[in-house]
């Protein structure tokens, strides 16, 4: 059987997920004439963007369950970081299981006279051109990204700028989100000379960033504020979810569930804050001397809301002081292997149909990675295991004791957990 491996965040599992993944499977069914496995990497309890995730772990992977057949956990060292290395990480992992595909959403962008057919043909050369440069770290590019970025842009920025004036590319085709990550998808395929062959979906519904709700096909973000509201309205949610998945939150919002939010990690900031020396906290994976100072005069106490919109400024993006505030909270290091981009050699199970047991035993008779799915039993053995592992569990640990806090509700830590098994 093949495979086709989605990187994902799932926060919280929504139609456009399901999609992707039926589209995925569709797609590869008329290509090869055979139905694909599925297998998904998936971020921990905290997300890329920088900030918790608004469900645990385990319950996003069960509900994954309704389209996929595996769901692995991307260790925190890389879920929390950018999307290079978030990206770089989830190809790794896939290439070591000998995953035969990757499949992710693109958005196009059609000028008013372009057949849809047509644009996306557009985009997927574009995204393609664009991760060869990138890859090859082409000379003259990087001379004019360094251009843009002292004339005082942030980094996505002056990257788009530069391979606009470098190759011509549409900035729009390469500044949204969905593409973003499908560059440094390609890009890391590139760089590690994977087999993997990409599957471009084209994104279904809302943008990624939308905060407004419609039907059938709304952004997680625009989910996440409704299920965070005093009153959420159930109706437009039983419209943007899949079932099971509606049963579970609709259930928790009839309960009274405190859902998960940014702010809820600001205790763990500000402890780090008031603990940590200037030198310890310019270790900090994404501290530099300039936003050392800027937190150093930050005028605490402040809201976290308050904090953000201090450090934020016009070279420096929200998402990237929200990755730097979940990386303080959690004190996650500057260490030598994720420079060098490397990878522990184990792949944490966090859910799996029963009717997947065929992959699970293929990976391991064709990989070197391990799979943990006994989690109190698994031993790492080399140092970025050791510590990828360590760091795994003490993020489970901050994030149980925040859902303990606002519910009294006791999750297990991550040795006692279970693989979800449907």
């Amino acid at each position: 059987m093949s495979t086709v491996g989605i990187i994902a965040e799932f926060n919280p599992y929504h139609n456009g997920h399901s999609y992707l993944i039926k589209e995925a499977v569709r797609t590869l069914q008329k290509e090869t004439g055979e139905t694909p496995g599925v297998i998904i990497m998936m971020s921990g309890n905290f997300v890329q963007r920088g900030a918790p995730a608004i469900l645990d772990k385990y319950t996003r992977a069960a509900a994954a369950l309704e389209d996929a057949d595996l769901v692995f956990e991307i260790p925190v060292l890389w879920a929390a970081n950018d999307a290079g290395h978030f990206a770089f990480c989830g190809i790794s992992m896939l290439s070591q299981m000998k995953t035969d595909y990757i499949a992710f959403g693109i958005e196009t962008i059609k000028s008013d006279d372009s057949e849809d057919s047509m644009a996306l043909e557009k985009t997927v050369s574009d995204l393609k051109c664009v991760s060869k440069i990138l890859s090859e770290e082409n000379e003259d590019y990087k001379i004019i990204l360094k251009s843009e970025l002292a004339s005082g842009l942030s980094y996505p920025s002056a990257r788009a700028n530069a391979l606009n004036k470098y190759m011509g590319i549409d900035v729009r085709t390469i500044s949204s989100p969905n593409n973003i990550l499908a560059i440094e998808y390609l890009t890391a395929i590139n760089k590690l000379r994977s087999d993997i062959r990409p599957v471009f979906i084209e994104r279904k519904g809302a943008t990624y960033n939308d905060t407004e709700m419609y039907t059938g096909y709304s952004s997680a973000t625009a989910i996440r504020k409704v299920m965070t509201e005093r009153n959420p309205d159930t109706g437009i949610l039983k419209s943007n979810l899949p079932a099971d998945q509606f049963e579970i939150i609709s259930g928790l919002i009839r309960d009274g569930y405190p859902f998960i939010e940014e702010p809820d990690i600001m205790p763990y900031i500000i402890s780090q804050l008031k603990s940590r020396t200037n030198e310890e906290l310019l270790s900090i994976m994404g501290m530099n001397r300039e936003l050392l100072n800027r937190i150093s005069k930050a005028n605490l106490p402040m809201s976290y809301g308050e904090l953000v919109d201090y450090m934020k400024t016009k070279n420096i993006t929200h998402t990237r002081i929200t990755r730097l505030l979940v990386q303080i909270a959690l004190h996650i290091t500057k260490n030598e292997f994720i420079d060098n981009y490397e990878f522990p050699e184990y792949a944490n199970l966090l859910a799996m149909r029963k009717s997947a047991s065929g992959i699970i035993k293929n990976i391991r008779e064709n990989s070197d990675i391990t799979i943990i799915d006994k989690k109190s039993a698994f031993q790492p053995v080399n140092d970025i295991s050791i510590l990828s592992r360590s760091m795994d569990c003490r993020a489970s640990d901050i994030y149980n004791e925040i859902i303990f806090l606002k519910s009294g509700l006791r999750l297990p830590s991550e040795l006692k957990s279970t693989v979800i098994v449907k």
